[in-house]
C-alpha cells in the first residue's frame, strides 16, 4: 500500500458507524485515486453460538440478495462517481474479509468497531481484533461510542 491505498476494502454491517466508514473509503478513494468495495459478510447460524439448527424465515441465497439491494442504496448515498462494488459474502467475518482481501488485492481494509466491544454489535473487539490479525494489510478501525 506505501502511502496510497488502491484497492479499499470497505466492510458495512448497516449499524451505526457504518456511514463513518463508507465516508472514510469515499473520501480515501477520492485522494488516492483508488477503488473501493464495500462488503458486507452474513454470518452463518452456525457460527453463533451452536444455532445451526434453528429454522430460518429467508434463504442464505435470500439475505445475500437483500443485503446486496441494501449495500448498493447505501452506497447511493455517497456516490460521488467513483468506481466502487458491492460484495456480500456468507460466513466467519474475519475469514470471509481475509479472503476477499487476497482475492482483490486489497491494500486497506477500513471498518467500524466498538470501544467496549459491545454484545449488541455483531463485531466487537474480538471479531475486530482477529481481522487485523488476519488481514494481511493495514486496517483502519473507526471507533464508535
Amino acid at each position: 500500500m506505501g502511502l496510497h491505498p488502491r484497492r479499499i476494502l470497505a466492510l458495512i454491517d448497516f449499524k451505526d458507524g457504518s456511514q463513518e466508514v463508507l465516508d472514510c473509503a469515499l473520501q480515501y478513494a477520492e485522494m488516492h485515486g483508488a477503488s473501493v468495495h464495500f462488503m458486507h459478510v452474513i454470518e452463518r447460524l452456525s457460527f453463533l453460538s451452536g444455532m445451526d439448527s434453528v429454522p430460518l424465515a429467508l434463504s442464505e441465497n435470500q439475505m445475500a440478495e437483500e443485503a446486496k439491494v441494501g449495500l448498493l442504496e447505501f452506497m447511493e448515498k455517497g456516490d460521488r462517481g467513483l468506481e466502487a462494488q458491492p460484495l456480500v459474502r456468507a460466513g466467519k467475518l474475519e475469514e470471509e474479509v481475509k479472503a476477499a482481501a487476497l482475492e482483490l488485492g486489497a491494500d486497506l481494509i477500513i471498518m467500524s468497531g466498538d470501544r467496549g466491544g459491545s454484545s449488541m454489535r455483531p463485531w466487537g473487539r474480538g471479531t475486530v481484533e482477529k481481522v487485523i490479525q488476519n488481514a494481511g494489510c493495514p486496517v483502519l478501525v473507526l471507533q464508535n461510542d
